[in-house]
């Protein structure tokens, strides 16, 4: 699969009553809750949330390496520092942050990022 590099490329991410141009290299992972999803970044600036469904988020972002790693969560494969295969599958993000692989997806993401 080809993918589009991220350098200078901006997502509008609309508020309730803001809008945010943010680069996508800069975003760390999108976790949802519902209709709510929270945008989080690689500088720990505060995440962002806007009343968009992680599906559309999956939809617009697949083109420039966001993985889908559990039923909550699309990680930028870019800001991936570690994969660990443990009881629990967890993936640590530049800025820190430890997130789980779901059972189900782990073949698939170990697949891609060994690549």
């Amino acid at each position: 699969m080809n993918y589009i590099a991220q350098n200078d490329l901006k997502i509008t991410l609309k508020e309730k009553s803001k809008s945010h141009r943010v680069y996508i290299k800069n975003i760390s992972h999108i976790q949802s809750s519902g209709y709510l999803s929270s945008v989080y970044f690689i500088n720990g600036k505060t995440p962002i949330t806007v009343s968009k469904l992680l599906k559309e988020f999956e939809v617009d972002l697949s083109k420039y390496e966001f993985l889908r790693i559990c039923r909550n969560i699309l990680v930028n494969k870019q800001n991936i520092q570690t994969i660990q295969n443990s009881n629990t599958r967890i993936i640590t993000m530049v800025g820190g942050e430890n997130l789980t692989i779901s059972c189900r997806n782990y073949p698939k993401i170990n697949r891609i990022l060994r690549k």
